[in-house]
């Protein structure tokens, strides 16, 4: 999930590749334009490298990608409180290997609906798909962003 800081830094190096394209065609370039340490680069071993996200950012991200790779093996069901997924506060993912899993974010209860679809999206072809995004930002964290259809509103 993107954060405003990720954001940020990417509209500060973005900018600074636009000035330094911009002026090109000068003798100077490179005098007029700010550090890249101050436009979204780390400079490491005479290297720049891109400064995605914080350091406590980061390591929140990894920790969710490590839990969302690194899931659970479990054969009962995931219902008792040996499954690592549930254990951690968190819902089954696409890297857990679990046997009829009931620790799912979304219910299984349409699978047995299974009707011809192909009949009721000839029906709307005609309709344009559009959908109305808003973006806001959690109360809890200022950096999350949540990107949500506003017409289900």
């Amino acid at each position: 999930m993107p954060s405003i800081t990720a954001l940020h830094r990417h509209w500060l190096r973005s900018t600074y590749i636009c000035n330094m394209w911009s002026k090109a065609t000068q003798h100077d370039v490179y005098e007029s334009l700010p550090l890249p340490e101050k436009s979204g680069w780390i400079l490491r071993n005479a290297e720049y490298f891109i400064d995605w996200e914080d350091p406590e950012k980061q390591a929140l991200i990894s920790q969710k990608l490590s839990n969302m790779k690194n899931g659970c093996k479990c054969k009962t069901g995931c219902s008792s409180a040996r499954c690592r997924c549930k254990k951690g506060n968190t819902f089954c993912g696409p890297g857990c290997y679990c046997i009829n899993c009931s620790n799912t974010a979304i219910s299984d209860s349409n699978e047995d609906s299974n009707e011809d679809v192909s009949e009721s999206e000839s029906e709307y072809s005609d309709i344009e798909d559009t959908v109305e995004t808003e973006i806001v930002t959690d109360g809890m964290d200022d950096n999350i962003i949540d990107i949500f259809d506003v017409s289900l509103l």
